[in-house]
């Protein structure tokens, strides 16, 4: 099976951070653990007790594993296409954890994402919830609950014209504000060390064509092209999500790894420049994908 290796390399992001540590020294040597397709943990989604406890030590044992090899770090797939590998009241149980989205661990105590938090401190390194903000759907075998988001909220939904993905609509600010209240209710309950993104924002030109003109002509405001206005909206997000960790939990740190490319953030409306002026993010990580 191919599987997916992501490694972390920290870039000193904001002027802020040199400005008031000047003298601090600090490599941020960190692991993605990827939930998604069960790549790398787990390798069998279940329910049962059996499974669990499988689950458990494939988990330890990744863990024990980045710790000897010099790891400080861990940024842990905690949500992958709007579902949990946590206890939400929110969103629903992964089908990445249990086999069938929305379906909880037959043990009501076990909670992936408390373990992963518990074990990473035990052995002296961070864990960040690394969550994909936008993606709802990945592939077309994907079956959502009846609690899912798309199912909820069928208007926040842009479809690809070339694919089976499906986004939360970035233009809408009852987007934005829900994925702010998803992030603070994981950050509030839980002991983390920081909130991570990947590069998913507006969907790849590959996936296809999306239409999200009814979003534009109500919000774009004083945007006359709807490139700046979608980047816009992403730095709206980003800076809501920011303002939010500060004013909550100002020591958990918010990172992002945009593409290494500058052409696809262009794509996708990444502004990562945007976000290093504005201070929006406290770390930018270049994702290095191997088999």
């Amino acid at each position: 099976m191919k599987r997916s290796i992501f490694v972390l390399l920290l870039i000193l992001a904001g002027t802020q951070l040199f400005a008031q540590y000047p003298s601090q020294k600090y490599a941020l040597r960190g692991v993605w653990i990827t939930t998604v397709g069960n790549y790398d943990w787990p390798s069998n989604p279940g329910t049962t007790a059996w499974d669990i406890q499988q689950q458990k030590n494939q988990l330890i044992a990744i863990l024990d594993a980045h710790k000897r090899f010099g790891m400080n770090a861990m940024f842990f797939n905690a949500r992958v296409d709007c579902d949990a590998l946590y206890k939400s009241s929110i969103e629903p149980w992964s089908r990445f954890l249990t086999g069938d989205q929305g379906a909880p661990p037959s043990d009501p105590n076990y909670d992936p994402l408390q373990l992963a938090i518990t074990e990473s401190h035990k052995r002296g390194m961070e864990l960040h919830a690394w969550l994909n903000p936008y993606r709802a759907q990945n592939t077309a075998n994907d079956v959502a609950c009846n609690i899912h988001v798309t199912k909820l909220h069928p208007e926040w939904i842009v479809s690809c014209s070339s694919s089976s993905y499906k986004f939360l609509n970035p233009g809408l600010p009852e987007v934005r504000a829900y994925l702010v209240k998803v992030i603070m209710d994981m950050v509030r309950r839980y002991d983390l060390d920081g909130i991570h993104f990947d590069d998913f924002f507006y969907p790849y030109p590959e996936y296809g064509s999306f239409n999200d003109d009814a979003a534009y002509n109500k919000y774009k405001g004083t945007f006359t092209d709807k490139a700046s206005w979608r980047k816009n909206n992403v730095n709206l997000l980003l800076a809501t999500i920011n303002d939010s960790l500060k004013a909550v939990k100002p020591w958990v740190k918010f990172g992002i790894s945009p593409a290494a490319l500058a052409s696809v953030n262009t794509d996708i409306f990444a502004d990562t420049f945007g976000w290093l002026r504005g201070n929006y993010v406290d770390t930018l990580g270049v994702s290095h994908t191997g088999t």
